[in-house]
This record gives C-alpha cells, structure tokens and sequence, in this order.
C-alpha cells in the first residue's frame, strides 16, 4: 500500500474534492488495476479447465 500511494503521488495523483486527475494518474491507476482483473480472468479460466462437470453431476447439483 506504501509502494502505491507513492506511485499515485508521483504521477499527480489529487486527493478528494472533485478535480479532474491528470491523464499520468489514470494511466497510473491503470496499470495498477490491471493486473488484479487479469489474474482473477485467469484463475476463472484454470478453474473451468480443471473442474469440468458432466451432465450427470449438474442434474445431481440441481436436485
């Protein structure tokens, strides 16, 4: 958290009051973002690989 309230503070970042950020600052928070809903699609992606279920299995899961 320390590593990137510096980074946002670096590239301009603007506190609370309703002013427009800087295009480095959303460029920042992009980066930053990113790789959190890559890794989450990722993850989704593995689990529906490895955890198939048949139809069998889903008819059970519904009764």
């Amino acid at each position: 958290m320390f590593f990137i309230s510096k980074i946002l503070d670096w590239s301009g970042y603007i506190g609370s009051g309703g002013r427009v950020q800087a295009e480095s600052t959303l460029w920042v928070i992009l980066i930053i973002v990113s790789p959190i809903y890559t890794g989450t699609l990722f993850i989704g992606l593995v689990l529906g690989y490895f955890c198939l279920i048949t139809r069998q299995v889903h008819w059970e899961i519904l009764l």
